[in-house]
């Protein structure tokens, strides 16, 4: 009878042990889940960012080559910076900075080109949400502007 009092209690010992390791996990797959989500949030904004800095590069690339007032609007000294927001659809939000290096340009026969650097970096958010992209691009006229 003795060795049965002494036993006593060991039962809830046990019961305590195991609901602290089955909440431990909990707590660790909620922690896991969450950062799972905030990865693939981040991923799809990294995405949006790098066809913000695309579309800005069409855009500079365009008036780098269209006519000489449009060139010389984005690349006319010899390093020039402009910088807008997009407004619409998926990439609204995201900060455009274009910089474009005029480095002169060649002769080539009887023709003049230009040939600039243009470097475009697209950013959005703050903290853990900030997202950044950078694209460069050398680009010639193609043809005497």
């Amino acid at each position: 009878m003795n060795s049965i009092k002494k036993q006593k209690g060991i039962s809830i010992v046990s019961a305590i042990f195991i609901i602290t390791v089955l909440a431990m996990m909990g707590a660790y797959m909620l922690k896991l889940s969450a950062v799972q989500h905030l990865s693939t949030g981040l991923s799809a904004q990294g995405i949006r960012a790098h066809f913000a800095a695309v579309s800005g590069l069409e855009w500079a690339t365009w008036l780098a080559t269209n006519t000489q007032v449009d060139h010389d609007s984005i690349c006319g000294n010899p390093q020039m910076t402009t910088t807008f927001q997009l407004t619409s659809g998926t990439l609204a939000g995201f900060n455009i900075t274009v910089t474009c290096n005029n480095h002169g340009g060649f002769q080539e026969a009887s023709n003049n080109y230009e040939v600039d650097f243009i470097t475009v970096e697209a950013s959005k958010g703050v903290g853990n949400d900030y997202v950044y992209r950078k694209i460069t691009a050398t680009v010639t006229t193609g043809g005497v502007l």
